[in-house]
Order: structure tokens, then sequence, then C-alpha cells
């Protein structure tokens, strides 16, 4: 997986031939061969070798019995010192007053929990009459717009849907409420799926016009997100 290229300054091309290796390891793998490993990255073997026991030496990968790679317990120690402080509300809460700023209509954010969908962040539209849920909500997994998200993309990463990102977009209308409609998004981190972005609100102002609209914000939404929480660097690679 190619990492992008941010900055016009010439970057250290060993460092990134490094990260390359380390990107070879993902979700599900709890250890590589070498081997496997040169496939992934598609760099010579003897370079490979070198970075792998550069890393070895220094922790960060860990050689098993029987040859192969995996992990070092130094990224317990990184992800957590990642953790406190990286502030999800803090990457949330803005892109959803952004949204209710663009369409009018309430912005939540929902993570699921088994048969349950739980709303952890939540920005209210300014119109007098709106759709009321609650931040710290559970509602049943039904047929509304981010119901069918969570099952649709539960197995997916980033990579999946961003050639044609609008198709991992839903829109429902009456469906945990006669009188409200909604239309959802993905949201990915470099494990996969992280929660449900949603726009909702009385079902009488999602018209084609609007509905479109709400769609052009949340694919932007989500895919400022994908690369903000890293999912634009976490997708699978093949073996």
């Amino acid at each position: 997986m190619s990492r992008p290229r941010i900055h016009s300054v010439k970057t250290v091309a060993a460092i990134g031939r490094g990260l390359q290796v380390l990107d070879a390891f993902q979700a599900g793998d709890p250890s590589l061969s070498l081997a496997q490993v040169v496939t992934r990255t598609g760099m010579l073997k003897s370079t490979v070798f070198r970075i792998l026991l550069t890393f070895e030496e220094s922790g960060y990968l860990v050689r098993l019995a029987d040859g192969r790679y995996q992990l070092g317990a130094v990224f317990l120690q990184l992800g957590a010192i990642y953790r406190s402080v990286f502030r999800f509300d803090e990457i949330i809460e803005p892109v959803l007053r952004d949204l209710v700023r663009h369409t009018g209509e309430s912005a939540t954010f929902y993570l699921r929990e088994g048969d349950f969908r739980v709303c952890l962040l939540r920005a209210e539209s300014p119109h007098p009459v709106r759709d009321i849920v609650a931040a710290g909500s559970r509602l049943p997994m039904n047929e509304t717009a981010c119901s069918q998200v969570f099952r649709n993309q539960h197995d997916k990463h980033w990579h999946d849907v961003q050639a044609d990102p609008q198709n991992a977009l839903v829109f429902s209308i009456g469906a945990g409420n006669p009188h409200a409609a909604a239309v959802a998004a993905p949201v990915f981190n470099s494990s996969g799926l992280a929660g449900v972005l949603t726009l909702s609100g009385p079902r009488e102002r999602f018209t084609p016009e609007t509905v479109a609209a709400m769609r052009t914000h949340l694919q932007a939404a989500m895919t400022e997100l994908a690369a903000t929480l890293g999912a634009t660097h976490g997708s699978p690679v093949s073996p």
C-alpha cells in the first residue's frame, strides 16, 4: 500500500520502505512469513529481510520460533498513548456541525453494539420541527438507513467503497418513524467500519433535490473522516 505524499519536501525513502513493511500487517494476521511480506510489499527479499531484522532488534517486531514475524508489544504502548490524546468527539463533532450547517437537518453519529445502534454524538437541526434522538440512546437494528448501512458494510473496509462511495449511502423513509426520513453513510477507520453518520428529519423535507444534496455532503464527510481516522492506511492487502 502506498502512502500519500503530503509535502513537496523530499522524504526519506528508507523510512517509507519500513512503513510499507509495517503496513503489510493487517487485522486478522497473527503473524506473517518473510515470503508473505515480500509478496505484499513487492520489494526485494533481501531488502525486506533487512527491514524486518531492524524492526526485530528495536522491538517493533518479534520473530517467532517458526520464523514468522508478529507485531511487538511496543504497539500496545503506542496505542495507549494514541488513545490518551485522540478524542473521538473532537473529530466527529465538527463534521456533524458542518452537516447541519449545510443541510439544515439533524446529524448523528452511531456506533453498533450487537443488535443495537447507539447514538454517540448528535448535532440538532435548527428547525423547530425535527426528529428527536438523545445522545446515548440505544435503538434497535431495523430498516432505517443507519441500520442498513451497519448491515451492508459490517465486513467492509474503505478500499471496498472508495471507488463508488455513493453506492455505500442509504436513504430510508418512514422506516423507524412513519413521519421521518434519513440518509446514512459509513465511517471507516483503519480496522474497518467504525460507525455511521446520518442526516434525519421530517420526511416532507427529504425531497429528491434535498436528498441529492445531503448525499453529496455525507460523501464528503465520510471521505474526510476516512482520511482523519486512518482508513486510507488500513485497507487489507492481498496475501
